[in-house]
């Protein structure tokens, strides 16, 4: 009875990561064809009232002069599917929210004012540089909030459009 209980917990989790998309491993994310680097992020998609915590949700594509986001099987039982968002601006806006270990991308969802969190710091501003991005770093105590001009002074012009705060 308790090896059919044990096969029956090990085939539930494996649904349940085969499921929310888990690799089991990084070598999944590590790179995308014909692009740099590859990261599982958690979306927070401001259009859903229903957000992920806890998961990736999305998978985060870097290439040269391009970021792409696309929906895992998760996102995509959650909220359904959606075209994968392309970013194409020339600065990428990070914001490490202390004292958690997260880094937000500050990224325009579907028109919204958005982010996707990564837990990779190092590897994922490593590929930003390697794709041509200008990074520009904002610390915040808080959930990501636009960039005001007082938080990175003269770069403000460089911070795309949808990340300024008016």
């Amino acid at each position: 009875m308790l090896d059919w209980l044990g096969f029956q917990t090990r085939a539930r989790w494996t649904a349940v990561r085969a499921l929310l998309g888990s690799p089991g491993g990084r070598e999944a994310y590590d790179r995308p064809a014909g692009g740099i680097a590859s990261f599982p992020a958690t979306l927070s998609d401001p259009r859903f009232m229903s957000q992920p915590y806890g998961f990736s949700n999305v998978r985060l594509d870097v290439q040269a002069g391009v970021l792409t986001v696309f929906p895992s099987p998760a996102e995509t039982l959650m909220h359904g599917w959606w075209d994968p968002l392309e970013y194409r601006w020339p600065a990428v806006v990070l914001e490490r929210l202390r004292p958690l270990p997260h880094t937000c991308l500050l990224v325009d969802v579907h028109g919204s004012f958005g982010f996707c969190a990564v837990r990779q710091d190092g590897p994922l501003r490593e590929a930003l540089a390697a794709a041509g991005f200008d990074v520009i770093d904002v610390a915040g105590w808080d959930m990501p909030r636009r960039v005001r001009r007082d938080d990175v002074g003269d770069r403000f012009d460089q911070v795309p459009q949808f990340a300024r705060e008016s």
